[in-house]
């Protein structure tokens, strides 16, 4: 019986380590921002700025020129996170809602679920199969569900008219 109990527990402990959080990515120094660049409304005539320094996402989100979105990415990596339920991210902003989007190989469809970031450090968990697929900032109702075995650009992306000076606070991502 003390046998049977034994290796329910070391069962049990298996499966909750399994459960736990996995870190993707740091923001521990300087290099860990290198890779990530912005992507602001620039590209379609917009004024918006963003840049991404140490653990930090910041800029002046502006809606002149018909613009209305700042961004930073991660497209140097193929994730496959197909053995996870989603992606947990530890952040401090100043109670904006953000996005933070996947790709995947299909072209030009974002993976897309927004976010609160409150003015207080929190970890906020966004389940896989709460992303909905968007092209332009608009919903794509006949797109395929995400493919978590090649997700390959990962993004923070602030817009819905929110004008203005803007810092998110990024601390990690992991995926659980």
């Amino acid at each position: 019986m003390r046998k049977l109990f034994v290796i329910a527990l070391t069962v049990a402990a298996s499966l909750l380590a399994s459960a736990s959080a996995t870190t993707l990515f740091e923001f521990d120094d300087a290099n860990s921002v290198t890779n990530w660049v912005s992507v602001d409304d620039r590209v379609m005539g917009g004024v918006s700025v963003s840049q991404m320094s140490l653990a930090l996402f910041s800029g002046n989100m502006s809606l002149a020129n018909n613009g209305g979105f700042a961004s930073v990415r991660l497209t140097d990596n193929v994730y496959n996170l197909s053995e996870f339920t989603g992606v947990e991210l530890r952040v401090k902003g100043g109670n904006l809602t953000y996005q933070f989007r996947f790709q995947t190989d299909i072209a030009r469809i974002s993976y897309t679920q927004p976010f609160v970031a409150p003015d207080e450090w929190t970890t906020i968990r966004l389940p896989f199969d709460a992303f909905e697929a968007t092209f332009f900032g608009r919903r794509v109702i006949d797109a395929p569900q995400m493919n978590t075995a090649f997700l390959r650009t990962l993004t923070f992306m602030l817009s819905d008219s929110q004008a203005g000076e803007f810092e998110l606070l990024i601390d990690w991502i992991k995926v659980y």
